[in-house]
């Protein structure tokens, strides 16, 4: 069941939440503005749907952000709307890839503060109010935590902004993570258990999980870091609450028909009957092809680079997830005709990049899909668990939940018996400290592949880390520097990639950001 989007008040909701602090003079009986929103649960479930609205529109989950994190991560390749300097991940400050997820993202943080300081006021008590406020919490920590990633320092706007405030500085990163921190635990203790939840939404075991992964962020490639310990106590929570399992078998978690499963922990609803609908059919599906059944043709704007499906396919031969990840070597068209698609080696020019399958909505039609958007599941936490085991003790530890993985992955008619036939991936065992280390990394983008997790996995080991993984695609076998994608090594462009640009246009607008700062090399 798709998340309570349909009823016509959000949106009415979402403008009085968004409006500016003019004061209001009338007050007509019955009519619902910043006064008396919050004093009916109805009124504060309303304004949360409007910050889940924020959250799905098609400039930020539902298209233009995961397009622009896929394309800058480096594990994908782009057919249109690419510069000369995008094809090489050199971001720009004016790209609008980069510009609409930053102005959707300050506007949903407008609402979610608005929400949390409508509450905080309120005469509300109870439950209800405290789940609302849990979710509130969670949300905007999830907005800074994307931010933070992205950017590096933002401006940390925790209040709606009024005509003294309209101008805000760059906050330190620390600072920006010390917040997102502050926000998740209180989501923690405020959040539903799970048997209280509402369909479609979170409850406080995604708390944990978000704020497992931003202690592995801050933990970096220190192994000493006290971070990894910070990271385990919460990434265990979830694992022992039992409240989620894998979902066998692996293809049954992308049929748009079996959506938020007993893996999801946080899926962002969409709906194509009055609610919200995404573009990621649009953009990531093949053009023409017999998998949407309908009349019109997807775009097939992002595409795998050749080295991530390979990573894959050379790692595990025969694994179920490929078939259930990729569209590979071939594929029917509308009328019937067969498409050769990379690796096949007559598949030429646009035509030599496989395509993500994890999006595919058969009924999609013009730029409306059912497809939601995962954004943390439970095989995500098993790889966090068992990566964080690995730095804090070795590998022993660790095959247990890594294991769990491969076990689902193999098990490719979903019995959850392993027959003789089903081999690989095979379990994990007999790795180095090191040897699990790089493995683990690998397997992130293989179980997760096209969950927009790329571009923070490449980064949050470092500079190293990235330029290993430039060089790595640069001299794959079959690279073609006519079409492929040559991404800068020299030191300063690894640099510069880490993070992205803030845009152009915020420059022009915040009057307390000045050249000196925008992020390195831009």
């Amino acid at each position: 069941m798709k998340l309570i989007k349909n009823f016509l008040l959000a949106l009415f909701i979402m403008g009085t939440v968004l409006s500016c602090t003019k004061a209001i003079t009338e007050d007509p009986k019955g009519f619902l503005n910043d006064k008396t929103l919050f004093d009916t649960e109805f009124g504060a479930n309303a304004a949360l749907v409007g910050v889940y609205e924020r959250l799905s529109t098609y400039y930020y989950f539902g298209n233009q952000l995961p397009q622009c994190l896929s394309f800058f991560s480096g594990a994908f390749w782009a057919s249109v709307l690419l510069s000369q300097n995008e094809a090489k991940q050199q971001a720009l400050p004016t790209d609008d890839m980069v510009r609409r997820p930053w102005l959707e993202m300050y506007s949903g943080i407008s609402a979610v503060n608005g929400l949390i300081d409508g509450l905080s006021e309120s005469p509300l008590t109870g439950k209800k109010r405290d789940n609302i406020l849990g979710e509130a919490y969670f949300l905007r920590g999830l907005y800074y935590f994307n931010a933070v990633r992205m950017w590096g320092g933002v401006p940390l706007r925790l209040h709606m902004a009024t005509d003294q405030d309209v101008n805000m500085a760059r906050s330190p990163v620390d600072q920006v993570y010390e917040q997102i921190i502050k926000d998740l635990e209180q989501a923690k203790t405020l959040m539903p258990e799970p048997a209280a939840q509402v369909k479609g939404r979170p409850n406080k075991y995604a708390a944990y999980s978000l704020l497992a992964k931003v202690y592995m962020t801050l933990a970096g490639n220190d192994q000493a870091s006290p971070y990894w310990q910070k990271a385990y106590d919460e990434a265990i929570q979830v694992y022992n609450s039992n409240a989620y399992r894998l979902v066998r078998p692996f293809k049954d978690l992308w049929d748009v028909n079996k959506e938020n499963s007993v893996e999801s922990i946080f899926e962002i609803q969409y709906t194509t009957t009055g609610g919200s609908s995404n573009g990621l059919t649009q953009s990531w599906m093949p053009a023409s092809s017999s998998y949407i059944l309908g009349a019109g043709s997807p775009l097939a704007r992002v595409r795998l680079q050749k080295m991530t499906f390979d990573d894959h396919r050379n790692t595990y031969p025969g694994d179920p997830r490929i078939n259930a990840s990729y569209i590979h070597t071939t594929f029917l068209s509308k009328s019937g005709s067969v498409q050769q698609v990379y690796p096949s080696p007559t598949a030429t020019a646009a035509n030599g990049y496989p395509y993500l399958l994890k999006y595919n909505d058969p009924a999609w039609v013009a730029n409306g899909s059912n497809t939601n958007f995962i954004y943390l599941r439970y095989a995500d936490v098993l790889l966090m668990l068992a990566e964080i085991e690995n730095e804090l003790h070795g590998p022993a530890g660790a095959y247990k939940y890594i294991n769990e993985v491969m076990n689902r992955a193999r098990d490719a008619n979903g019995n959850n018996i392993i027959e003789a036939t089903e081999t690989s991936p095979a379990d994990w065992s007999s790795m180095t400290q090191s040897t699990f280390r790089d493995r683990i990394m690998l397997e992130r983008r293989i179980e997760l592949v096209g969950e927009v997790h790329e571009f923070y996995d490449t980064r949050r080991r470092g500079e190293a880390y990235l330029l290993k993984y430039y060089q790595q695609h640069n001299s794959h076998p079959l690279f073609n520097a006519t079409n492929d994608f040559l991404f800068p090594t020299d030191a300063a462009s690894v640099k510069r990639n880490l993070l992205l640009p803030i845009p152009a246009e915020e420059f022009n607008y915040n009057l307390l950001l000045t050249p000196a700062d925008q992020n390195f090399g831009y």
